[in-house]
């Protein structure tokens, strides 16, 4: 067992994968003991009760000492979970006392109901409570407004869906054959909805469980998708008139119990595992399924129905139609939500090759974009290699947002003095080039208009900023490159240090 502060408190994986394949060889044991032609009658009933009274002291007695030696983050949770286990053990006590000891008739037994349905409604926090500080960015479902909207129309989906599951698992004839007190209805029919709530919540919510709980979550899962199952399958006999439950319908009941026994010690991820997240998971995937899947469950209750002569009302037959259309207009919705983060995503895309290929603070090219637009470019061509002079001095003296001002400024005017097929790029620091491929005046005059331009002053937050520049230029006059790209910037970087040592604010040609 491990427990590290911060981190809660698990088993290692593989004692745990142990414990799992135990418990299922228990359960397996059991299954064969109480099926055909093993126990019957009030032993087969010792070994269903006693698994389950067994699996629950276990989950109520492990819950209880890890929420005791968990930090606060986990701990709650946990706690929730101590909650539910204590109601499951006194439902379960109850239950095997009534019918063990006082006989009394399913499906009422005296304090049983009440512990069965609370432990599902302890749980259903529980499960709120784990989700809590997890976060999974753009599938988080409250992550936006149209995500809390296809929440909502979830839960829509999921009502309409359990209440066909309700009146088609208890058909009118059902309902006349059996004395349906508070205590009955519970046990049958609120109990294994209950638990069908808390799936879908779970389900809902399973995008945003941390990584840390997210194994103990899918042993939560598993032990409330068989709970539910066994108790529609018992509701459902019950409701058509079965003379008996046979053993078999307690499957989903005992392996439901041992999961929870099994769930304070699930395991978590190791670093390494926990920092893999460019793929989906597996919680990703299952969320694309949320209302499907009470959907399918509920039409398996009324194939099943129909198919041994039972006839949908029409109600239910409407009511189907209707859940069926809320379920298409959520999948509208999703895929309008969808064709958006696309949108968005190739917005970003572009964004970024922006980025990639623009200097931050004068927007301008950048020396990358500027030296594949150089070798791209056809010949004839000038090039202008620019410095801005005793430019750390305007730094020193105003600060780097006026120097940065400065800079936006040199490169406006550098934009204003060439046409817009030609390229002005930031080199990088006060350092910039200017492509102009065939131009329509003379290099000569086109490098003194630049000077001119760049070396009168900068009004910057209400001051005047006297700056000047020196310019290197080269020119290719051949229609096919002479020399290269790479060539020609050397030789405007040599005649700009050549108008530096002329005594700078001046213009050299190569």
């Amino acid at each position: 067992m491990t427990s590290t502060p911060g981190k809660g408190t698990s088993v290692k994986a593989r004692p745990f994968a142990a414990v799992c394949v135990a418990m299922a060889l228990v359960l397996l044991a059991c299954v064969a003991a109480v099926g055909p032609g093993g126990l019957s009658g009030a032993a087969a009933s010792m070994v269903i009760n006693g698994v389950q009274v067994f699996g629950a002291a276990l989950a109520l007695a492990g819950f209880l000492w890890t929420a005791l030696h968990s930090p606060g983050g986990d701990r709650r949770w946990r706690w929730w979970m101590v909650c539910s286990s204590a109601s499951l053990t006194i439902g379960m006590l109850a239950w095997t006392w009534g019918q063990l000891v006082v006989g009394t008739p399913l499906p009422t037994a005296s304090l049983a109901p009440l512990g069965f349905i609370m432990t599902a409604v302890f749980l259903l926090p529980a499960v709120l409570a784990m989700a809590a500080g997890g976060h999974h960015a753009d599938s988080a479902p409250t992550a936006r407004p149209r995500n809390r909207a296809l929440l909502a129309l979830d839960g829509v989906i999921l009502a309409g869906a359990l209440t066909i599951l309700v009146s088609g698992t208890l058909s009118e004839r059902g309902i006349r054959s059996i004395a349906w007190s508070v205590t009955a209805v519970v046990t049958v029919v609120a109990h294994p909805a209950a638990y069908l709530v808390v799936i879908v919540v779970m389900i809902v919510l399973v995008a945003n469980y941390p990584a840390a709980r997210r194994s103990a979550m899918w042993v939560l899962l598993a032990a409330a998708l068989t709970q539910s199952a066994s108790g529609w399958t018992v509701a459902y006999l019950l409701a058509h008139g079965a003379p008996a439950i046979p053993a078999w319908t307690d499957t989903g009941f005992m392996a439901a119990q041992l999961l929870f026994a099994l769930a304070p010690w699930a395991p978590r991820p190791t670093a390494s595992a926990a920092a893999v997240g460019s793929r989906p998971t597996t919680a990703a995937y299952l969320h694309l399924f949320v209302p499907f899947i009470p959907l399918a469950v509920t039409w398996g209750f009324v194939a099943v129905a129909t198919a041994n002569g039972v006839t949908p009302s029409a109600v239910n037959i409407y009511l189907g139609l209707g859940v069926v259309s809320l379920v298409s207009l959520r999948q509208l919705l999703t895929s309008v939500d969808n064709l958006q983060l696309v949108q968005s995503l190739n917005t970003s895309r572009s964004e970024l090759a922006h980025q990639a290929s623009h200097d931050s603070v004068t927007g301008l090219a950048n020396s990358a974009a500027f030296h594949d637009r150089l070798a791209a470019t056809a010949k004839p061509l000038v090039l202008l290699f620019i410095d801005v002079d005793d430019f750390k001095s305007v730094n020193d003296r105003f600060g780097h947002a006026i120097g940065d001002a400065v800079l936006r400024a040199i490169g406006q005017r550098l934009t204003d003095c060439v046409r817009e097929c030609d390229m002005v790029a930031r080199l990088g620091g006060d350092e910039f080039g200017v492509l102009v491929n065939s131009p329509t005046v003379e290099p000569d005059e086109l490098g003194r208009r630049v000077l001119s331009h760049l070396n009168r002053p900068y009004a910057i937050a209400g001051m005047e900023h006297m700056v000047r520049v020196s310019i290197g230029m080269a020119v290719s006059t051949q229609p096919e490159p002479a020399v290269s790209g790479d060539t020609l910037l050397s030789q405007a970087d040599v005649a700009m240090y050549a108008a530096k040592r002329a005594g700078k604010g001046t213009l050299v040609v190569a």
